[in-house]
């Protein structure tokens, strides 16, 4: 009896663990709050592109600070919050999608002048990118790309698209 009340406490432990680490992991952040490093008041440029179902190739953009959509994807990305998706501790294959009119993707490239490492050094460039396949995001940085979700995803989705 009492290997049995033992064997059910060790289980609810592991189970209690398991959902606290799966909510801190998920927790909702803002992507200031995700990358240090970056603050996105500072970023000096965007550029990407953008794919709208049923046309063929992607269009190229460039947004210089001076441009009147710089300021509303800056005010976008500040507020909105983030939160990782679970299957991101899972590996990663390729995505596809099947196309719809209407259907759209994007990237956006955020530039960034002398930004310090903990290493020390300093870079500058195009380090931050927001990736939007299809109404699954993801951001890269440093070398690492993790899938994110966010409130009231596909009308964020769609502001952001606008904005372009």
């Amino acid at each position: 009896m009492i290997k049995k009340n033992i064997k059910l406490i060790v289980s609810a432990i592991i189970v209690i663990c398991i959902v606290v680490t799966c909510l801190i992991y998920t927790r909702p952040q803002t992507i200031e709050q995700r990358y240090p490093l970056l603050s996105i008041s500072d970023c000096t440029g965007m550029k990407g592109y953008y794919f709208v179902a049923p046309g063929v190739e992607d269009t190229a953009f460039q947004i210089s600070s001076d441009d009147s959509r710089f300021s509303e994807l800056i005010q976008q990305l500040q507020s909105v919050q983030i939160k990782k998706k679970l299957s991101n501790i899972l590996p990663q294959g390729t995505k596809t999608h099947r196309l719809y009119d209407g259907d759209f993707k994007w990237e956006l490239m955020l530039h960034f002048d002398d930004v310090s490492h903990p290493s020390g050094s300093h870079g500058s460039g195009y380090m931050l990118h927001l990736r939007n396949f299809f109404g699954d995001i993801s951001i890269s940085f440093d070398g690492e790309e993790i899938w994110y979700s966010v409130s009231n995803q596909e009308q964020w989705l769609r502001d952001i698209m606008e904005i372009i």
